[in-house]
């Protein structure tokens, strides 16, 4: 009877999980895990062989894929749990050579998970994102980014703003349309773009919603290491992570938004700028820093006259 037993239980494992299984088995994975997890690494095996058994559209993906992403996922401090939407693993298939489909694990994160690593590295004093609606004026959009008491919205949904502001006193917003958000859709997304179906067509708020934060937060926030990251591994096969360096590849959308992932070279030299004068706390300081600076753009000098007013006001 256990002999019995045993083999119908045999046959009820996925392939999935004997893949698994087999591979933390392994000296090199333990090895691997334990020298980027530490003391977290069989939590972290156990935790994973659960996700991909307990989710029937993994069952046949590519082992080495669900663990690369549930790695990066885990360093960034960010639960694979559907009910807190901050990082979810989802298969893709990816055509090969030879015209066959093999099924790959992405790691998508919820734009929860990058107001969280915002706010993490304490750059930020405020960072939202919200709908916009048709009936909406300025302030009233302001007032739902900014208010611990954010009114309704009345009216159809036209479109999402996202919004933030540094402790230095640094704010920016951007807002994009529904039209805009659907085209985003069409350049980036080879599943919607040829079969309308996929993440953007089921869940297109959560998209939206993501994509206007991502998009404001790659062009005008400063990044931090964890913030870069999430960028990357964001909807992608992660084909290599050491802990530091990730190589991925991305199946549904080839360019990544890589587009607008590059903070401009002017909002860099802002960024530096509002930094060094963060630590300027006198008109003499400042004096002697104006008279050294070379080729100030009229972006750094506005940033000198604001700092200059605020130490007469002292």
């Amino acid at each position: 009877m256990q002999t019995q037993l045993q083999t119908q239980q045999q046959i009820a494992t996925p392939i999935i999980v004997k893949q698994l299984t087999k591979l933390f088995e392994s000296d090199r994975y333990k090895n691997r895990m334990a020298e980027i997890l530490g003391s977290r690494a069989q939590t972290f095996m156990t935790s994973v062989i659960q996700i991909a058994s307990s989710n029937t559209l993994l069952h046949n993906c590519d082992a080495q894929s669900i663990v690369n992403s549930a790695l990066v996922a885990t360093t960034l401090d960010l639960p694979i749990n559907s009910q807190l939407g901050l990082a979810y693993i989802v298969p893709f298939k990816e055509k090969q050579p030879d015209g066959t489909f093999a099924r790959k694990a992405t790691l998508q994160l919820g734009y929860r998970a990058f107001l969280q690593l915002a706010q993490r590295s304490g750059q930020f004093q405020k960072i939202n994102v919200v709908k916009a609606y048709d009936g909406d004026t300025e302030d009233d959009i302001r007032q739902r980014l900014l208010s611990l008491m954010p009114r309704a919205g009345k009216g159809q949904i036209v479109g999402y703003v996202a919004y933030f502001k540094l402790l230095n006193g640094y704010e920016d917003s951007l807002f994009m349309s529904n039209e805009d958000l659907l085209a985003h859709a069409k350049k980036y997304s080879q599943t919607y773009k040829s079969t309308k179906s996929g993440l953007w067509a089921t869940d297109f708020e959560a998209m939206a919603t993501k994509t206007v934060l991502k998009l404001l937060l790659s062009k005008k926030a400063p990044l931090s290491i964890e913030m870069q990251k999430a960028q990357i591994s964001d909807q992608a096969v992660i084909t290599n992570y050491d802990g530091e360096t990730i190589d991925a590849e991305y199946i549904d959308n080839t360019n990544n938004n890589t587009d607008t992932l590059d903070i401009s070279d002017s909002d860099k030299k802002k960024f530096q700028m509002e930094d060094i004068l963060k630590n300027i706390n006198t008109i003499e300081d400042l004096d002697l820093f104006e008279e050294t600076a070379d080729n100030l753009s009229e972006d750094e000098k506005k940033l000198i006259d604001n700092k200059r007013k605020k130490l007469t006001k002292k």
